[in-house]
């Protein structure tokens, strides 16, 4: 039994390793069917097991990156349920595959879905802010550049705001100051307040 549980976990372990490769390479044609086989390898665990979660994840990443937006929904939907039941609704793990959802539902202009989905990542990544500070301010620009591809600047500028206020306390790299400074700017030139952008940038 040993025997069998060590072959079968080796076979997941070489497929996703195979499927990275091709992916981070950019060849996404080949990262799906590995990816696929991982998780062939992997479907006799158990429901909680969060390999399940991380394959259905990188299948989603895959399908996207190939245009293949409604297998990349569904594969991102299981993800987050398999997140959920094994890790519980506000772990860091459980945000990624929020953050990934969303993603998708981005690229194929379903904003207040995008929206809902990453308003939730926010929550529990700010939760978790202490410990990954980097993950909550990527999480609120991803918000706030969801606003503004909606035109809703006042609360793309929140965003931004709480955003960059984490940046100053912690004092963060200059790159990424300078980054969300840029967003800043922008959203206040489309509020009119010239001012503003001016001062945020210097």
């Amino acid at each position: 039994l040993i025997s069998v549980l060590f072959s079968r976990a080796l076979r997941v372990h070489n497929a996703k390793l195979s499927g990275l490769r091709f992916y981070m390479q950019g060849r996404y044609t080949d990262a799906e069917p590995c990816f696929r086989k991982a998780y062939e390898a992997a479907d006799n665990l158990s429901a909680d097991d969060p390999i399940r979660g991380d394959i259905l994840m990188q299948l989603s990443m895959a399908a996207r990156a190939q245009g293949n937006f409604d297998d990349a929904e569904q594969f991102g939907q299981r993800a987050l349920a398999c997140q959920q039941l094994a890790w519980g609704d506000d772990h860091p793990y459980t945000a990624t595959a929020l953050e990934e959802l969303a993603t998708t539902n981005d690229r194929i202009a379903r904003y207040a879905a995008a929206r809902s989905l990453l308003e939730r990542a926010v929550k529990i990544r700010e939760a978790g802010q202490r410990r990954d500070p980097s993950a909550y301010i990527a999480c609120l620009r991803s918000l706030g550049e969801l606003w503004c591809r909606t035109e809703n600047w006042e609360q793309a500028d929140l965003c931004f705001r709480r955003a960059f206020e984490v940046i100053q306390r912690l004092l963060l790299a200059p790159p990424e100051q300078l980054v969300i400074a840029s967003d800043l700017s922008l959203v206040y030139v489309h509020l009119h307040c010239l001012d503003e952008a001016e001062a945020v940038i210097q």
